[in-house]
């Protein structure tokens, strides 16, 4: 099961990364591929990249998933302005 969970946390992340991945067109389809990617940047330091992503994604998005806000709370509080 571990493989396979590691496999589709793999293809999210090459969603979000991909060059047509515009977040101001996200669905609630793409919360999975977002969670997966934020959680991947926040664990390697990318505060800034999520923060950016978090601005280009709709507001309704973010506050339909509680962990994406939770993460989006945490870049916000871990900005250069903090």
């Amino acid at each position: 099961m571990a493989a396979a969970d590691g496999r589709l946390e793999i293809r999210q992340l090459v969603k979000i990364d991909g060059r047509d991945f515009l977040p101001e067109q996200a669905t609630g389809d793409d919360v999975e591929a977002v969670m997966a990617g934020w959680s991947s940047w926040w664990r390697h330091g990318n505060v800034a990249d999520l923060a950016a992503m978090e601005r280009r994604l709709a507001r309704r998005l973010i506050e339909s998933d509680r962990r994406l806000a939770a993460l989006a709370t945490a870049a916000r509080m871990s900005g250069p302005h903090s």
